[in-house]
């Protein structure tokens, strides 16, 4: 299983530091933020299992950036590494639910192996909690996937809308998400109750109001999910990589997830199902045999494939913008695990890497070819703060960005 981990940290020096540290290990994607504002925004947009942070920082510090996420994204862990080794902070940090407490001062292979235990803690945890979870809707389940089934056997549109209603849904101005889960094998009924465990349990942190719906085919079955509130995609990718990790220790089988939200007004309920089935045969042929969660929206998603030239090619396109994995991931509708899974696969780097050595070629290309000042440059390139623009430079060449204009003039 690949872990996502944030490291936040206000001195770049030793944030760069410990993302470099942790981007060496194989199950880890490191992401990297300088104040706990900027980590806000990366939580608010992909899956984070550990965070990494120091406690004193100007503004919001580690102590309120941990009580922000256990109310937001209570999965995810906190390991604090700080200067400080007072009494008072160690009391707060364990108070607010943090993993671990680290002195700055401790070496590389005590990092690494606290990173590695908190992991490991974590993955049991869920594993042990899904085990002790008992099924009690077994008689409720088979009686909507009779409703839905009935719903997909009519012609033309499928009023799907009764259904809902019998199914519990008591509002249905809300965003539907519609989740199929599709396996290599067939689906047991054991398997199936164990999924509807699963997402039940994962969907649940979000106050999702969920059903389960039928079997579209011998391996593949599907939920309805609404939410009063816009659905923030990275978070439902999040939990259902959960749900994939526990299905997988239970029945020994990998399952695939295809997310795809329509207003209720729109939908065409056969015609999605079938939809939706045909898109996950296509993504898993891709895939290689490796379990994801995609997204999909038949509005605004043609047929045609994101491969990895496709990803090059908009990289290249856009390399002046704010770019990220998780801009990638909303323009191709592919959560940002798969992204990044296959072009390691197929490059042997990371994408935040790959993107990262882009823009350090457009701005050497600017630096050589333009009379324009390092003010000019970072705003161009899209960055939000000359200092933000000097710490990227610093970490991508352990030069200034002065340095490096210089050395590149001269080349």
């Amino acid at each position: 299983m690949i872990f996502h981990v944030l490291v936040v940290d206000d001195e770049p020096a030793i944030a760069d530091s410990v993302y470099h540290l942790l981007s060496r290990e194989e199950n880890l994607e490191v992401y990297c933020a300088y104040s706990a504002a900027e980590a806000l925004r990366i939580l608010e947009q992909t899956r984070i299992d550990l965070l990494v942070s120091d406690i004193r920082m100007p503004e919001m510090d580690g102590l309120e950036l941990l009580d922000r996420v256990n109310r937001n994204w209570p999965q995810c862990r906190c390991i604090f590494l700080t200067a400080y080794s007072q009494f008072d902070y160690v009391y707060r940090a364990m108070a607010n639910k943090a993993a671990g407490y680290l002195l700055k001062t401790e070496t590389d292979a005590v990092l690494l192996q606290k990173v590695h235990d908190t992991l490991d803690a974590f993955q049991q945890e869920r594993d042990t909690q899904d085990e002790k979870e008992k099924d009690r809707e077994s008689g409720i389940l088979k009686q909507r996937r009779r409703l839905f089934a009935a719903v997909c056997e009519k012609d033309g549109e499928g009023d799907l809308i009764p259904v809902l209603k019998q199914c519990g849904f008591s509002n249905l101005s809300v965003q539907l998400v519609f989740v199929l889960a599709h396996t290599a094998k067939s689906l047991t009924e054991s398997a199936l109750v164990q999924l509807h465990r699963c997402l039940s349990r994962q969907l649940s942190y979000y106050n999702a109001h969920h059903t389960y719906a039928l079997n579209l085919s011998d391996e593949a079955a599907l939920w309805i999910c609404g939410y009063t509130d816009e659905a923030p995609l990275s978070r439902l990718y999040g939990l259902l990589e959960n749900a994939q990790n526990a299905i997988q220790l239970a029945e020994s089988t990998a399952v695939d997830f295809l997310l795809c939200l329509q207003p209720t007004e729109a939908v065409r309920f056969p015609q999605l199902c079938e939809e939706m089935l045909r898109e996950m045969e296509r993504r898993t042929k891709l895939a290689d045999g490796m379990p994801f969660v995609y997204g999909f929206s038949p509005s605004d998603f043609p047929e045609n494939q994101v491969t990895i030239g496709n990803i090059k090619a908009y990289i290249a396109a856009h390399v002046r913008e704010d770019l990220s994995v998780a801009s990638l991931s909303a323009m191709s509708h592919y959560n940002s695990d798969y992204l990044t899974r296959l072009f390691r696969q197929a490059t042997g780097v990371t994408l935040s890497h790959f993107i990262a050595s882009c823009r350090m070629d457009e701005i050497r290309r600017l630096m050589k070819t333009s009379r324009m000042s390092l003010n000019d440059i970072a705003s161009c390139m899209s960055f939000s703060s000359r200092s933000y623009f000097n710490r990227f430079i610093k970490r991508e060449t352990g030069m200034t960005p002065q340095e490096v204009m210089t050395k590149t003039r001269e080349e």
